[in-house]
């Protein structure tokens, strides 16, 4: 389960420090129900590792949980500019700003109509 990943993870980071070890760790956390601790190792991951976009589009969510949502906002937009042919970051981009703002031209631009 959740538990079981966030050890497996957090023994591999902590084995071999990268920004794809803290991102996968950040990303357990997050699936852990973990918000704020997965936010804090996905901003270490992306201190090694800036334009790792799961570790952007994971921290985005994190930060959303806890309520940041002008930074879940820029981390999304962020995991788009560092990879804007991935579908799946406009996605997360265009759900986030149908949920949490009134930018309708903004979802809709991200598929999220």
């Amino acid at each position: 389960g959740a538990a079981e990943a966030v050890d497996a993870f957090a023994a591999a980071a902590k084995a071999g420090p990268s920004g794809a070890a803290l991102s996968n760790l950040g990303a357990s956390l997050l699936e852990a129900h973990r918000p704020r601790e997965a936010a804090e190792v996905l901003a270490r991951a992306l201190a090694l590792s800036p334009s790792l976009a799961a570790a952007l589009t994971s921290r985005g969510y994190a930060l959303a949980e806890v309520g940041d949502l002008r930074g879940a906002r820029e981390s999304l937009q962020r995991a788009v500019e560092v990879d804007p042919s991935h579908a799946t970051g406009h996605n997360n981009l265009g759900h986030f700003l149908r949920a949490h703002t009134a930018d309708a031209a903004a979802a809709v631009h991200h598929g999220h109509e």
